[in-house]
C-alpha cells in the first residue's frame, strides 16, 4: 500500500517514517512516497493506544445490510455475534463468523456485510506522535 514520507524531528537529530505510523523502509520514491508491506498485511504499527470508547453496532441490522467504511484512523473491527462478511486489504478469510476480529487498516476502504444478528465493535487506534492519519483531513487532526 502507497504511503507518504514524515520527517519526525528529535531532539538527537530527524528519522523518516510512514504516515501510517511505520518505519521507513530502505526502497523509496523521488516523489516521498513508499510502498508499506505491514500496511499490506494489516500489520498495527507498535505504540499504538486506544483512542476513545469502542464504537458498539449491534443487531438487529436490515435485512441484506451493507456499507462501506474507510477508516481515517487504525481500527480493529470485533464481531461478538453473528456472522459478517468483510473484505478490504489485509483480511485473510472475508467471512468472519463470530467470535472473530480484524485489523482495519488507517485510509484503506472495506465493504461490510453484516448478518441480522450480528454484533459489531470498532476499537479506533491513535499513535501519539503522528500528527494526522491517511486520508484524515488537515483540520481534523489534533
Amino acid at each position: 500500500m502507497e504511503r507518504h514520507l514524515e520527517t519526525v524531528d528529535l531532539d538527537t537529530g530527524s528519522w523518516l517514517r510512514l504516515d501510517c505510523g511505520h518505519p521507513a523502509p530502505p526502497a523509496r520514491r523521488p516523489d516521498g512516497t513508499a510502498d508499506c508491506a505491514l500496511c499490506d498485511r494489516a500489520q498495527l504499527p507498535a505504540g499504538l493506544i486506544a483512542d476513545g470508547a469502542p464504537l458498539r453496532q449491534r443487531a438487529p441490522w436490515p435485512k441484506q445490510c451493507r456499507f462501506e467504511l474507510t477508516p481515517p484512523a487504525w481500527a480493529v473491527l470485533r464481531l461478538d455475534s453473528g456472522t459478517a462478511f468483510v473484505s478490504g486489504p489485509g483480511v485473510p478469510r472475508p467471512t468472519m463468523t463470530a467470535p472473530a476480529q480484524v485489523v482495519l487498516v488507517a485510509g484503506a476502504r472495506y465493504r461490510i456485510a453484516p448478518s441480522d444478528d450480528a454484533d459489531l465493535i470498532i476499537q479506533h487506534f491513535r499513535h501519539p506522535c503522528l500528527s494526522r492519519w491517511p486520508g484524515e483531513p488537515a483540520e481534523a487532526a489534533s
